[in-house]
């Protein structure tokens, strides 16, 4: 027979034994309970060899951490509330704790024992009393609810759980009546050894009424499974405060250990339960101290607790801060001196804590748990949330450069250059010096200082918007009688002028339209929309496709518009050939599309997969430029950049006329567009914008924009044209021109774009040209021969060799920009 089987036949002749001695008297059950007690040793003894060859070892060693370590934190609490006092001579807590406890009776005996003999005084008295709740609660549990001791312990033995004593009560009103015994026991002997004093009536009277009271909070946390969680709550603030009453007096290198406890619990209540809770716990917390200290705890709760959602540091720093003042006002310096060390190193413990989120706001915890499970019943939930949450991040970005970027530029054209400014002092000083006797002598003989005279007010007027008197040297003071006129004069003359650029300047820092902002809106909505579709047929015929290759699910989702992902819910993994490449290609192959491996999570008993729809293209790019001969501005800018969500933009944006207001139109739309579709915004969206924005400048000075956008998950490619030069596209041996007839950006009201669409391949070539190459929209019988020729391994020479050739080329003089695009495959990782 095996061990287990001797286990069983001595528990059955043990229990005929106890039946044949049923309720012998309780002399007999203390030995029955002490002989449980040697079983319950060795048969722990007996099963740590036989999971030590258990093949899930690591599981029951962690159970057995598990076992050890509850018990240890029970006999520690025990040890605690034996020593401490609630006033002088009130000892309930130890009683209350042992009588509470569910399970591990006994190491709440061991723990209470050696608290009462470090205290000292009444240690027998203390000791007995605390074997004798032990020994109630045993005895109730075997004799006054199942009728048999023998009964209670096979059914503890069984549960093989070390430090319990069997049959012990789950009743929490039994075990606040069982209290009261030990209660009423060592207050009688205290009221006995003290002579019948009213102090030592009043100590009885109050260990009575707080046993039973502190039983049944203490029940709510140490009670066991069966206690309603109702009583946690109540119970867990029971134990905190209790903490800080049994550590009063106790100091360790200079520290109050119970001000440290008061003030971490206070803090730990608001953090976790809100400032009332935290307040509440910080008045009893309080109690332990003087009168005049009673509130410093309830103050810090106060301000900590309604601060934690700004910062874990305002919070504890303005916790901290309102104790310190009660400190000062209740009892000076001193007073603040004795709590400042304790609660300076509990904030600095404290503070780190909430950081790393070991201390969280249990009510956010709770909803953040039921947030994430509902968003994981529903896919398209999570999805239109994260589009959403990047879409207006990208959006507020865009504003923010585009701000500060028409910001700059708005105060560059209200302000005249200093060049401006020079000739509007010459002009000014004209209107007196035509008329004046001294003009040869002042400005025809010596205009080096009628230069430098010039030159000090144009300075004095760009830096302080006015002019005096003493800008203007002495020696030029000394030949005009009209200084101070002229000096009056160039300060009015530049004022007008500052307000006519204000006038005529119309950008004001950003130059959108309510209804440009609608769009941006309504684009984002849809998107969101978009992105939580759920595409039913597709999504059931993906299931059974997964089925006939051996992928058994419970059900299949999939969601989204342009790029789709892909969930697969209850995976019968049991008896599945195919693995996760496999899964891939299956899934890739019925939706048309490229999708990532697998990844697996596993909810409970459920193993769900999810996949995400990848590029399934890739692009190269270069571009080359040269400017107009001659000049030293060039009109022409050419940008190719990644955005948001895989896709790809390349524009050239032109700026009619030439010099410095067409390369500052050229430069602004370029950098709007990018800023714009880098951050997720639509193309026409933000072409309309623009358009508005050029319109509102109020110069005649408008762009031409040749857009091309690919989207990398589709493989498709969409052209936006405003007055721009054709695009060609070569696919193998054939070219094809995109053209368009419309107006350029700025010039018309309504946007005037024309938007052609279509799918590329690996391999397709996008040329895209300003009209310096193609000038007048004529035919160009030798660009047509350049780009069928050219095999673009070198993009960057392909595009130089173009410009060059159409510099040569072309009589006109003009701007000459080339931007070549690639199709190609996407990266190897992505490639199935």
């Amino acid at each position: 027979m095996n061990s287990n089987g001797a286990k069983k036949q001595d528990v059955k002749e043990f229990a005929k034994t106890v039946g044949v001695e049923k309720r012998s008297g309780v002399l007999s059950g203390i030995r029955n309970v002490a002989a449980a007690l040697i079983s319950r040793t060795k048969s722990f003894a007996d099963s740590i060899r036989e999971y030590s060859t258990d093949e899930n070892i690591s599981d029951n060693v962690q159970s057995r951490v598990s076992v050890i370590l509850r018990p240890a934190i029970i006999a520690l609490t025990a040890f605690l509330f034996a020593k401490g006092e609630i006033a002088p001579g009130v000892r309930p807590m130890g009683f209350a704790l042992l009588c509470a406890c569910g399970d591990y009776i006994a190491a709440a005996l061991c723990g209470a024992v050696l608290g009462a003999a470090i205290r000292g005084d009444g240690f027998a008295v203390s000791a007995a009393a605390y074997a004798a709740a032990a020994a109630l609660r045993a005895l109730a549990g075997g004799y006054v609810l199942s009728g048999s001791l023998a009964e209670g312990m096979i059914r503890a033995q069984s549960k093989k759980r070390l430090f319990t004593l069997p049959g012990a009560s789950n009743s929490v009103n039994l075990r606040v009546i069982i209290s009261c015994v030990p209660a009423v026991a060592y207050g009688a002997y205290h009221t006995i050894a003290s002579g019948y004093t009213p102090a030592s009536l009043a100590v009885a009277l109050s260990t009575c009424i707080a046993c039973p009271v502190l039983t049944f909070l203490y029940a709510g946390v140490f009670g066991g499974k069966n206690v309603e969680p109702r009583y946690a709550e109540a119970g867990i603030g029971a134990v905190l405060v209790s903490i800080v009453f049994a550590l009063r007096g106790d100091v360790i290198l200079n520290l109050n250990l119970s001000v440290l406890a008061g003030y971490a619990v206070t803090l730990f209540v608001s953090r976790t339960r809100g400032w009332l809770k935290g307040t509440l716990i910080g008045l009893l917390a309080g109690l332990t101290l003087e009168a005049a200290s009673v509130p410093v705890y309830a103050a810090a709760g106060v301000a900590a607790g309604l601060l934690w959602w700004l910062s874990p540091f305002v919070a504890v720093a303005a916790g901290m801060m309102t104790s310190f003042s009660w400190c000062v006002y209740a009892g000076g310096y001193t007073m603040l001196l004795n709590f400042m060390p304790e609660m300076i190193i509990c904030s600095a413990v404290i503070v780190p804590l909430v950081k790393a989120g070991v201390i969280v706001d249990s009510k956010k915890s709770s909803s953040k748990v039921s947030s994430i499970s509902g968003k994981a019943f529903d896919p398209g939930i999570l999805l239109r949330d994260e589009e959403t949450s990047d879409a207006l991040e990208g959006t507020v970005q865009s504003f923010s450069i585009l701000s500060e970027t028409l910001g700059r530029l708005s105060e560059r054209l209200k302000s005249p250059s200093i060049y401006d400014i020079k000739q509007l002092c010459s002009d000014t000083c004209e209107k007196y010096c035509r008329r004046c006797k001294s003009k040869d002598v002042c400005r025809v003989r010596d205009p080096e200082a009628a230069e430098e005279a010039l030159c000090s007010m144009a300075v004095a007027l760009s830096e302080r918007g006015y002019a005096t008197v003493s800008d203007i040297p002495d020696y030029f003071k000394r030949r005009c009688v009209e200084f101070e006129k002229i000096a009056e004069a160039v300060s009015t003359a530049y004022a007008e002028s500052v307000e006519a650029r204000l006038k005529s300047d119309k950008t004001e820092i950003i130059a959108f339209d309510y209804s440009a902002m609608r769009d941006v809106v309504h684009d984002i909505a849809a998107r969101r929309e978009e992105a939580g579709t759920l595409d039913e047929a597709l999504s059931h015929a993906l299931r059974d496709e997964l089925k006939a290759y051996g992928i058994v699910s419970e059900r299949v989702a999939v969601i989204g518009g342009r790029r789709r992902s892909v969930f697969i819910y209850g995976l019968h993994m049991r008896g599945m050939t195919a693995g996760g490449d496999d899964m891939r290609k299956i899934v890739s192959e019925f939706c048309h599309g490229v999708f990532s491996p697998p990844e697996f999570t596993i909810d409970g008993s459920e193993v769900c997969a999810s996949l995400t729809e990848m590029a399934q293209i890739g692009v190269s790019h270069a571009a080359f430029t040269l400017e107009k001969a001659g000049s030293r501005a060039n009109g022409d800018i050419a940008a190719a950049f990644d955005c948001r969500d895989d896709k790809f933009c390349a524009l050239i944006s032109d700026g009619m006329g030439s010099g410095r207001e067409a390369a500052l139109t050229s430069g602004t739309c370029a950098l709007f567009l990018e800023t714009m579709l880098k951050n997720g915004n639509s193309a026409p969206v933000a072409l309309k914008m623009l358009n508005a924005m050029i319109r509102a400048r109020g110069i005649e000075c408008p762009a031409t924009i040749d857009l091309l956008e690919l989207d990398l998950v589709r493989g498709c490619a969409k052209f936006y044209k405003s007055g721009a030069a054709p695009t060609f596209v070569r696919r193998g041996d054939d070219l094809y021109r995109i053209k368009s007839k419309t107006a350029p950006i700025g010039i018309i009201k309504t946007l005037d774009a024309e938007r052609t669409t279509f799918n590329v391949k690996v391999g397709d070539i996008i040329v895209m040209i300003s009209d310096g190459v193609a000038p007048d929209d004529n035919e160009c019988p030798w660009l047509y021969t350049m780009i069928c020729a050219d095999d673009f391994t070198d993009l960057a020479a392909s595009a130089r060799s173009i410009a060059e050739r159409a510099r040569r080329q072309n009589t006109k003089s003009d701007d000459i920009t080339v931007l070549v695009v690639k199709v190609t495959s996407p990266s190897s990782e992505e490639t199935i």
